[in-house]
C-alpha cells in the first residue's frame, strides 16, 4: 500500500515523517500558533502516527463500518487577548 501511495503522490520516498505523525504534528503546531497568536513548545505536542495500526484494527473498523482516515486536531490551547484602545 506504501508503495502505491508513493506512485501516486501521497507518500514522501521516505515515509518516515508522515508515518511517524510528525509531518502532521509540525503542520498542525505552525497552524495552532500562527493562528492563537501563541509560543508553542512542540516537546508538550502529542503525536501519535499510524505505525502502531494492525491488520486487526483495520478489520474491526471495516466490520464497524467505521471510516480509516487519518486526523489531526489541536486542542487544550490556551491563550489571552488583550484590548487597545486607540
Amino acid at each position: 500500500m506504501l508503495e502505491a501511495a508513493q506512485r501516486l503522490g501521497y507518500a514522501e520516498a521516505d515515509p518516515t515523517l508522515d508515518v511517524s505523525g510528525m509531518d502532521a504534528a509540525h503542520k498542525i503546531a505552525i497552524l495552532s500558533s500562527i493562528a492563537f497568536t501563541a509560543d508553542l513548545d512542540f516537546d508538550k505536542v502529542s503525536v501519535s502516527g499510524v505505525e502502531n495500526i494492525q491488520l486487526p484494527d483495520l478489520v474491526l473498523a471495516d466490520r464497524l463500518g467505521l471510516p480509516t482516515v487519518p486526523v489531526v486536531f489541536g486542542a487544550g490551547i490556551r491563550y489571552t487577548t488583550t484590548t487597545t484602545y486607540v
